[in-house]
């Protein structure tokens, strides 16, 4: 293991945070210049596009990351193959999208409501620009371009603050001017991303053989991702159908604070997955290091947002919360949201086994059963306990996929962890957590920062300990 790979994490993390973490630096914009409703609406659009990127990627963007280095096709056939079937594809994707947008829309709005713009319109012009995006931004982590990726990432939150001030805040377009800043960021991204498309591609070069191979591998993936988006966003329809749109919206936010956690964890991914797809030697050792800093890592970052959201909940600028005063009943959610999440980590730690020995459907037997406690619980727990129960039932879908993973590693591919650091560091989290809850932030905020400087020292020396131990 060499620190290379700690330094691609930080700038591909970096780059990932920016990227998928734009939502998160649009809340203060949403909450404040938006009602509720809006918000709603736009908490739910963002679902369907979680729900249907996967579906224009069918699992290949997993099949990329295979074949890239395979030894029977040159790079360029692979590139080529990947990318033309993703152009072709999408664009059959997207006009069944438009064809069929006048009756779709009717998911978005409730009966009854006016349908003021074609939503699915929009959707699917986005979905088109983004999937091909998407494929580029995976031979970029292959290649370890991680300052290109990096720079196009900073395009695209700069890109959209403005055009969300722009169309909400300057033209009053609400919620469809966040849609429409979706669509111009979508659109500025794929051209900064168009040289690296152009230089990887050639219609000469592709080849049925081998997308018919990459499609054998990729298809088993595209059930796993959809029913990650069951987990992780099923219950804002259910709020929808039990409580209402506003409730969408306010749960929404607090969700968005609480995913935080989920930002890092992919982040930590980004470069994770090529890494132990392509290390081949002491790969239990090596797997082990790694997660043991990363498990660390991810229980103090999670406390640290459960515990300091209170302070982030009432920084003002501008005279404006930067989360509006009228969305702090959704901040109810963050610590299960923060906990699930924490439980998805655990998961990916453990995920080596799944693509190493080609478990991939024991994968989709993790996600369909993970899908189903995470369903049984929005029905049962959001009527009973309204957000919070279903922010409960996001923390239990994870936990029994983590914990399922967790058992069958026992024979696929056994990882030892430094338990005993990481069973202190657990107890000594929830303690902190406990009494901030016990006695609120105002009262006991210094121990939030003791924790930080505990946490900060305690990763760095496990890391030193770790990578001692296996370089």
């Amino acid at each position: 293991m060499k620190n290379s790979f700690w330094n691609n994490t930080m700038i591909f993390g970096l780059g990932f945070l920016l990227l998928r973490g734009i939502s998160f630096f649009l809340l203060p914009i949403y909450t404040n210049l938006l009602p509720a409703y809006d918000t709603g609406i736009i908490f739910l659009i963002y679902t369907l596009l979680a729900f249907l990127n996967p579906v224009y990627a069918y699992g290949m963007n997993a099949s990329l990351f295979k074949y890239y280095s395979d030894k029977e096709y040159d790079t360029l056939t692979t590139t080529s193959t990947s990318l033309i079937s993703v152009f072709v594809s999408s664009c059959i994707f997207s006009g069944l999208l438009i064809v069929s947008s006048f009756f779709l829309n009717l998911i978005i709005v409730p009966p009854g409501d006016v349908v003021s713009h074609n939503w699915f319109f929009w959707i699917s012009l986005i979905l088109f620009f983004d999937s091909i995006s998407a494929r580029i931004f995976v031979l970029l982590r292959i290649q370890e371009k991680s300052y290109h990726f990096l720079f196009v990432s900073a395009v695209n939150i700069c890109c959209s603050l403005i055009f969300n001030v722009l169309f909400i805040q300057y033209y009053g377009l609400e919620s469809f001017g966040a849609v429409l800043s979706l669509f111009c960021v979508s659109l500025i991204q794929f051209f900064c991303l168009f040289p690296a498309l152009l230089s990887s591609i050639s219609f000469s070069s592709f080849s049925y053989s081998l997308l018919k191979t990459m499609l054998h591998f990729s298809i088993p993936f595209l059930p796993s991702a959809l029913l990650f988006v069951v987990v992780g966003f099923s219950d804002r329809w259910f709020i929808k159908y039990y409580l209402g749109m506003d409730q969408v919206g306010y749960y929404g936010a607090g969700y968005k604070l609480g995913s935080i956690m989920s930002l890092v964890v992919t982040a930590f991914n980004l470069n994770w997955q090529p890494y132990y797809l392509k290390t081949k030697e002491n790969i239990k050792n090596n797997f082990s290091a790694i997660g043991s800093i990363a498990f660390l890592s991810f229980i103090s970052i999670g406390v640290l947002l459960v515990f300091f959201v209170d302070l982030v909940m009432h920084v003002k600028w501008n005279g404006n919360y930067l989360i509006g005063e009228d969305f702090w009943p959704g901040l109810i959610v963050v610590p299960f949201i923060t906990l699930g999440y924490l439980f998805y980590g655990i998961y990916i730690l453990q995920m080596p086994s799944i693509f190493i020995l080609n478990k991939q459907n024991w994968g989709l037997v993790f996600w369909i059963v993970g899908s189903v406690v995470n369903i049984c619980g929005n029905i049962f727990l959001i009527p009973n306990f309204g957000l919070l129960g279903a922010s409960i039932a996001t923390a239990l879908g994870y936990f029994v996929m983590m914990a399922f993973l967790v058992y069958k590693n026992r024979v696929w591919l056994p990882l030892h962890y430094e338990k005993n650091i990481i069973v202190i560091h657990l107890f000594l989290s929830f303690g902190v957590v406990f009494l901030k809850y016990l006695y609120g932030f105002s009262a006991i905020w210094p121990l939030g920062c003791f924790y930080f400087i505990y946490a900060f020292v305690l990763v760095y020396k496990t890391q030193k300990k770790v990578l001692h131990n296996v370089l």
